[in-house]
């Protein structure tokens, strides 16, 4: 079984458990979790950056296994168990991890978003970068990165 297939069996049996409980569910045993860097910190499962060509915006959210969705300016809430399995779902349906690490147009304007979507797989973390209007780019990358915009964006 994929290691994003495992994640969704394993989510399916949290919510079941976890259902009526209003603290934040543990994740499930099979996620990538206690993973530390060199420094000591957690390994979120999925972080979302965006930044535009000027330099002026730059945001960066972390989504952990526990469903804490976490952002540089100190913001914090937790996904539901639907909402965060919701998003493993759509991550392997994309084909996500088989995708390119870059979509870039060969003149890029100043004033295009970049963003970068980054997920913890069984071999490491994959990362993929996409510039608005890179005429490559996969229909299902721009949906789900638009997707991520948005549940990271609903507490803000």
């Amino acid at each position: 079984m994929c290691h994003i297939g495992r994640f969704l069996l394993a989510g399916l049996c949290i919510v079941i458990l976890v259902s009526c409980r209003q603290s934040p569910p543990p994740p499930p045993a099979s996620w990538p979790t206690g993973e530390s860097d060199p420094s000591g910190n957690e390994i979120p499962l999925i972080i979302y950056e965006r930044t535009d060509g000027q330099g002026v915006l730059h945001e960066r959210w972390e989504i952990h296994a526990d469903g804490r969705v976490s952002g540089e300016e100190g913001q914090e809430w937790y996904l539901t168990p639907e909402a965060l399995m919701t998003l493993m779902r759509q991550i392997e349906e994309s084909g996500f991890i088989e995708m390119q690490d870059t979509y870039l147009p060969e003149n890029p304007c100043e004033d295009c978003m970049v963003r970068a979507l980054g997920v913890l797989t069984d071999t490491g973390m994959k990362t993929v970068v996409v510039i608005d209007g890179a005429p490559d780019q996969p229909p299902a990358l721009m949906e789900l990165v638009q997707w991520v915009d948005a549940l990271v964006r609903e507490r803000t």
